[in-house]
């Protein structure tokens, strides 16, 4: 099987932008392209969340728009759409394929 035909969550372990303390992340990658968090399916989210990832919706000031989203279990911030490709492939990645 191409690695296009899967479906992969990567479970992420990155510094937050805003306390630098450890938050962990989800991201999909389903036919060679990635999907944020508001494009999860339930089964997806509880995955997710059952590895450790926060999941919460938020108001996004730069898109103007409130979508479910990676939040930091020590602060609050949250890692919104226009920033989320910058965690792809990060070291401390793990995968799960769906």
């Amino acid at each position: 099987m191409d690695n296009k035909d899967k479906t992969i969550l990567q479970i992420i372990t990155s510094d937050c932008w805003k306390c630098s303390k450890p938050i962990k992340l989800a991201i999909l990658i389903s036919g060679g392209a990635f999907c944020d968090p508001s494009e999860f399916n339930e089964d997806q989210i509880k995955v997710a969340r059952n590895n450790g990832v926060i999941l919460q919706e938020n108001y996004s000031n730069t898109l103007r728009e409130k979508y479910l989203a990676n939040i930091c279990e020590h602060c609050g911030a949250f890692i919104g759409k226009f920033f989320i490709d910058d965690y792809l492939y990060s070291e401390n990645c793990q995968e799960i394929e769906l």
